[in-house]
Order: C-alpha cells, then sequence, then structure tokens
C-alpha cells in the first residue's frame, strides 16, 4: 500500500517499531553512506553522509518480502560523526502484519489513506512535504461522491458537516 510521509510516520509511531528491535527477535543492521555532494543543515553542519536503518527479520532469507520489517531513513551525519539536519526518522517502508507499506510513487503519488477519507490536515503535513492532495484536482475528484464530499468539508472545516452549527 502506497501512503504518504505523514501516515508513514503516524503508522511507525503507533506501531512503536523501535521496540520491536528492542524486544528481540529481529535484527538492526545500519548502511551509511557518503553524500555524492556534501551540504549544510539548517544549522549551518556540513553534512557528508546518509544513514539508513533496517529492521531485519531473519527468519526469512534476505530476498523474501518479509525479511525487512522495516526500512527508515534515520539521519544525514557531519564529519565527526554527529546527527545532522532534524535526526527524526523517516520510514520508507514498513510491515505491518499482512500490510507492506510504502512509499508514493514519483509518477503517480496517491496516499491510499488519504484517498480513502483519513485525509492529513494541511496544518500537519510537513514543511518539506510535496504530497499535497488537499489541491484544487484533489477536491474535485473527493467531491464527485457522497463520501468524498463529507471528508472534504470535514477536512476543510474541520468540523463534522453533519451536525448543524450551534446545536449541541
Amino acid at each position: 500500500m502506497r501512503i504518504c510521509p505523514e501516515h508513514m510516520v503516524r503508522i511507525y509511531t503507533r506501531e512503536r517499531i523501535l521496540e520491536w528491535g528492542e524486544a528481540g527477535g529481529l535484527r538492526w543492521k545500519v548502511l551509511s553512506r557518503p553524500m555524492k555532494v556534501p551540504w549544510r543543515d539548517h544549522q549551518g553542519r556540513l553534512l557528508v553522509a546518509n544513514e539508513n536503518h533496517y529492521l531485519l527479520d531473519d527468519r526469512y532469507p534476505p530476498a523474501h518480502q518479509r525479511h525487512i520489517a522495516l526500512h527508515a531513513h534515520c539521519c544525514f551525519r557531519t564529519e565527526d560523526g554527529e546527527i545532522g539536519a532534524s535526526g527524526k526518522i523517516e520510514p520508507k517502508e514498513l510491515l505491518i502484519g499482512d500490510i507492506e507499506y510504502r512509499q508514493l510513487e514519483f509518477e503517480n503519488p496517491l496516499c491510499a489513506l488519504c484517498s480513502s477519507g483519513d485525509m492529513i490536515p494541511p496544518k500537519e503535513r510537513f514543511i518539506s512535504s510535496k504530497y499535497r492532495p488537499d489541491s484544487a484536482l484533489n477536491r474535485r475528484a473527493l467531491g464527485k461522491s457522497p463520501v468524498g464530499r463529507f471528508m472534504m468539508a470535514r477536512h476543510l472545516t474541520g468540523q463534522d458537516p453533519t451536525r448543524e452549527s450551534g446545536k449541541n
């Protein structure tokens, strides 16, 4: 299932993924790669490496789709190994039960959860997020169905449109 970064972080947090590794049964793997073009973060630190973390289930062979339970961009590193930029974990792939959550496609970015009505409000989107389903095009698409109109009204106003204003 392809989902937006905001939903990915919500699921990652809700499922308490970090505790999986601590509880045992799964193995952490850290992959650090030098960046082709180093850059400076918001604090002016020069970032020279990109670090990804994997939570692996060794009950499955490496080629099996269930081998990687989590793939996350963890951080950027400075020359002396400090964490740079925000330092927040950014999940890229999650396997929860039988559902595999993956990043949005570049050519056709469409979040399955936002599209089903579980829209992330614009104020809760990441500042750097390129995925903006609250655009006019998406409002028109959602507005074609009764459920879409209900969800879009709720999303845009923050209120339940089935309740009359001023009545309890």
